[in-house]
């Protein structure tokens, strides 16, 4: 079967970047991405750039999305990487 990801700068989803400064959230957490990731079917979505976001969150059709932004990363699980298996 077929697998596919997708690496974002910015997160497809609101969930993973609560916590962020609200007057910059029209592009971290833009939904414009989220349609065409549940559309193609996507295993995962990974993203950076949400410092003080939250880890992880979903899309509409339960994609799983992750924000590995290295302060994310290393509050969540106290390292600097993110170990996900496909």
């Amino acid at each position: 079967m077929e697998k596919r990801v997708v690496l974002l700068h910015y997160s497809p989803i609101r969930d993973t970047v609560a916590g962020e400064n609200p007057e910059l959230l029209p592009f971290p957490g833009s939904s414009r991405f989220e349609a065409t990731i549940d559309q193609f079917q996507v295993c995962a979505v990974f993203h950076g750039h949400a410092h003080h976001g939250t880890p992880e969150g979903k899309t509409a059709k339960q994609v799983p999305v992750f924000n590995v932004a290295l302060p994310v990363l290393s509050r969540s699980n106290g390292r600097q990487f993110l170990l996900y298996e496909i």
